[in-house]
């Protein structure tokens, strides 16, 4: 009889992705990286953490995303930071477009990503009432430190609402820690062993359309559950429902009046926070210069438009 592996914590969020309305949303990725506490900017679309995290921001027409890797949101967890920052994103019309939804297991992980293999080409696993496609079925393979066949197997499309991973964390621990320049020969983990102990991740993905909100990504037990009881049977809790709250936003279409628009404009001017800094730098008459400046150049703009009959590109400078 197999022995039912323990969990190695509780359910965690290991990504999510959030969109936004655009121009509702001027200041959400700066605010949300100064949350962290622990980074620098790399450009305009991407922060990076001292210990190998990111947050990303995009635009897709009039939608602002941001994404959060798993390391950030474990810092997040560990600051006791995760719900300030889940209250400046609830803050905003927004919505949870993805989120992985993980679990641990002290389990030894080979034979595991093996049967999950198997059991997914014969199309005997299912997330939702329907089973995977077994050509939705794929696995990456490596070698474990013992030179045993490993790695991770992908259960369902990528572009689905939902499908699963399943892969040997331990092996994937070992492999980090020697492209960081240790040796595994000589340090000891905490466990007392010179390797980690064995341990098999479940980390499953659920867009927006499952219905997934903040409260899941604060609390991620109830939607794992919800899609995994069936697959690991013995370690599901008792009594967890999930039940699926789709809020959000929808991008309104409609053209604003030329006052709203400017007021947006105005609000959505990316460089402001680092005029403000400037500004700050060469003191009282700092303001003065920069409001200066920015009338002549927007005098000068705009009389060229109205010289040659056209409007100012919206991407323009100003």
């Amino acid at each position: 009889m197999e022995t039912i592996p323990k969990p190695v914590g509780p359910v965690f969020a290991d990504f999510v992705n959030f969109s936004f309305p655009w121009d509702e949303s001027a200041w959400v990725f700066e605010d949300l990286c100064e949350l962290t506490g622990r980074g620098n900017f790399d450009g305009e679309t991407l922060y990076r953490t001292l210990d190998g995290g990111t947050i990303k921001q995009g635009r897709r027409g009039g939608v602002r995303t941001l994404s959060l890797s798993g390391q950030v949101l474990r810092g997040l967890r560990e600051d006791s930071a995760l719900l300030p920052s889940l209250g400046l994103v609830g803050s905003l019309p927004h919505r949870v477009t993805t989120l992985h939804a993980t679990l641990d297991l002290s389990q030894d992980a080979p034979p595991v990503v093996a049967r999950m293999y198997e059991r997914g080409k014969a199309g005997l696993v299912s997330l939702t009432r329907k089973s995977i496609p077994p050509g939705h079925v794929k696995k990456i393979i490596s070698r474990d430190p013992e030179g045993r066949d490993t790695g991770t197997v992908y259960l369902g499309s990528r572009k689905s609402d939902v499908w699963l991973k399943v892969y040997d964390k331990r092996a994937e621990m070992i492999d980090r820690y020697e492209a960081s320049g240790s040796r595994l020969v000589t340090d000891v983990w905490p466990s007392g062993s010179v390797f980690p102990d064995p341990i098999t991740r479940y980390e499953v993905s659920v867009g927006r359309k499952v219905g997934v909100t903040l409260r899941d990504v604060a609390e991620p037990s109830a939607v794992f559950w919800h899609f995994m009881r069936g697959l690991l049977p013995g370690i599901a809790p008792l009594g967890v429902a999930w039940v699926p709250f789709a809020d959000g936003f929808e991008v309104q279409r409609r053209e604003p009046l030329p006052f709203a628009s400017l007021e947006l404009a105005l609000d959505a001017v990316h460089p402001m926070k680092r005029i403000v800094r400037l500004c700050e730098a060469l003191g009282p008459a700092g303001v003065d210069m920069a409001v200066s400046g920015f009338r002549r150049r927007l005098e000068r703009l705009v009389g060229a438009a109205r010289a040659t009959g056209r409007s100012v590109p919206a991407s323009g400078e100003v």
